[in-house]
């Protein structure tokens, strides 16, 4: 059996350990449960601050996104762009 050292998928942390189990990305529950809990803090404050009318700018572009767009870009820029990101997204999942 192959024990790969990794580093610590937590940015705070960045502590060499051994993997237990073939998707451990942390080193300890402590460091899972800190990153678990960051996230969903951030996708809490992104989801209130989307429903509360905060005024939000299409990431590709100057266009004002309502408050109903769940994404970050407008409709535009999504047509626009999803089959270079595509292209990208295979070329990082294939090299």
């Amino acid at each position: 059996m192959i024990v790969l050292v990794l580093t610590c998928a937590n940015k705070k942390c960045h502590k060499q350990f051994k993997r237990k189990a073939s998707n451990q990305i942390y080193c300890s529950s402590e460091c899972c449960k800190v990153v678990t809990s960051e996230n969903l803090k951030r996708k809490y404050r992104l989801e209130k601050e989307r429903k509360s009318g905060t005024t939000r700018i299409c990431a590709s572009c100057p266009t004002k996104l309502s408050k109903y767009n769940v994404d970050t870009e407008c409709l535009v820029c999504v047509k626009k762009y999803t089959p270079e990101k595509r292209q990208k997204l295979k070329e990082l999942l294939w090299s």
